[in-house]
């Protein structure tokens, strides 16, 4: 039907012949117009192989939701970047070799600044950050974790910063068969940072020959000041830990960071997000919070109107604070028209459509948000989430037990499983779910 021919041609016999011994030809030959998810879709339906095919009719509905949005014409919709001619890389947390241990937030920082300027390479996909943390501090072989990403190279490497001076190593490595690509060492001030990360990315690009998109400006950092850029760096890295101590911290130090730089877009970003946080979790009162991320949004967006996670932060006020689903909703699809692969932003974007009781567009969306970070955590019960919320409650059980899976200290994952069990009656496993997540959350819960 998409394509209006039949997959094998012939009279019956020859059919059923041709269906047991011959690949049925690739969809996109006679339709070019669809995706490469669809294709693959009706592909496994075609399989010979019944194990090969989807399991049951919920089974692929769900597929179908998920590939049917992604094939819609919208700018939101287009398919993740994943043809079999784009190159893959994963860039795994730069090990810090400081002498101060406090140093971290620099190396975690350079690592994030790296996923950046490579996602804006053509013909590059490029693993998510929380996809990547998920192997902080461990000693696998990259191989292994290569595979586990599904990217064909690995960065890995280490930061040493000293006073004013930097040491920075990096090596590329192929993940079919463990043999370096290239490497090289970099001792700079610590004011030539910038320069050192375009230099590793242009090497990178150079080795595995892509280039940067048209338009896209390699150098822009939002800064010129490499003491607001440091600032700016340490803000995200407490930030990230999200702890009403840390997020306190991640917003003096974006601050900080606006006090030597008033039109740095990135810090004021940093501002809005920690606000955010610190609103929705009442840590501080909602009406001082969320006015101050507001505002700290629309300076960001006045500065660099292309910053696609400042129309999240934005979007993320109108959500949760003045309750503006329309406004909410404009933000969120701009910042993923202009960032088709940022997992927080289909992340956020399902929350609402979630709120909203437009429950087969949410679960699109956080399968979007899963797709591209499948080992992020929060992208993981995230889904659970919706499912719960769709009254699916047998599928968000499944999904919250493979979120523990993944980690079994995450708190919200066992929380969020307790509520999954009651609604299905498993009152005692229930219990026991909420009794771990109040151990793990200290006594908070």
């Amino acid at each position: 039907m998409i394509t209006g021919s039949a997959p094998f041609a012939g009279d019956a016999q020859a059919i059923i012949v041709r269906r047991f011994r011959e690949t049925p030809r690739p969809l996109r030959d006679t339709a070019p117009q669809i995706s490469g998810q669809i294709e693959q879709l009706v592909m496994q339906m075609l399989a010979v192989d019944p194990a090969s095919r989807q399991a049951t009719a919920g089974e692929l509905a769900r597929s179908l939701d998920t590939a049917a949005i992604q094939q819609a014409s919208d700018p939101l919709r287009t398919p993740i970047a994943s043809t079999q001619a784009a190159r893959s890389i994963a860039v795994l947390p730069f090990v810090n070799m400081s002498a101060d241990p406090e140093n971290e937030y620099f190396s975690d920082g350079m690592t994030e600044e790296l996923i950046s300027v490579l996602t804006k390479m053509g013909g590059l996909k490029v693993a998510a950050r929380s996809s990547v943390f998920a192997w902080k501090g461990k000693s696998e072989d990259v191989r292994v974790i290569g595979r586990a990403l599904n990217v064909d190279t690995v960065l890995a490497g280490s930061v040493r910063r000293a006073g004013g001076r930097i040491r920075l190593a990096a090596q590329l490595t192929s993940v079919a068969d463990g043999y370096q690509l290239w490497s090289d060492t970099y001792d700079r001030e610590l004011s030539d940072v910038f320069a050192v990360q375009d230099e590793i990315s242009l090497a990178i690009a150079q080795g595995l020959q892509v280039r940067l998109r048209p338009g896209a400006d390699q150098g822009k950092k939002g800064t010129d000041d490499v003491e607001a850029y440091t600032h700016y760096l340490r803000g995200r890295f407490h930030w990230g830990r999200r702890t009403e101590s840390e997020i306190r911290k991640g917003s003096l130090t974006s601050e900080q960071a606006l006090a030597l730089d008033p039109d740095y877009a990135l810090a004021q970003m940093g501002v809005a997000d920690s606000y955010n946080i610190l609103g929705f979790y009442d840590w501080l009162h909602p009406r001082e919070a969320f006015p101050k991320a507001l505002a700290a949004a629309n300076r960001a967006l006045t500065l660099d109107d292309s910053l696609a996670a400042a129309y999240c932060s934005r979007g993320y006020v109108r959500l949760y604070h003045e309750w503006k689903f329309a406004l909410a909703e404009e933000d969120f699809r701009r910042a993923l028209a202009l960032a088709p692969d940022y997992a927080i932003g289909w992340h956020q974007y399902g929350n609402l459509l979630t709120q909203q009781g437009r429950f087969a567009e949410a679960l699109a969306a956080m399968r979007r948000s899963h797709a591209l970070e499948p080992l992020s955590l929060i992208a993981n019960a995230a889904l659970g989430w919706t499912e719960y919320y769709s009254r699916r409650y047998d599928a968000a059980i499944a999904q919250y037990r493979s979120t523990i899976e993944l980690d079994p200290t995450f708190m919200l994952g066992h929380l969020w499983l307790g509520n999954a069990l009651v609604q299905t009656g498993a009152i005692e496993e229930a219990a026991r779910e909420f009794e771990t997540a109040i151990k793990l959350s200290g006594g908070a819960l």
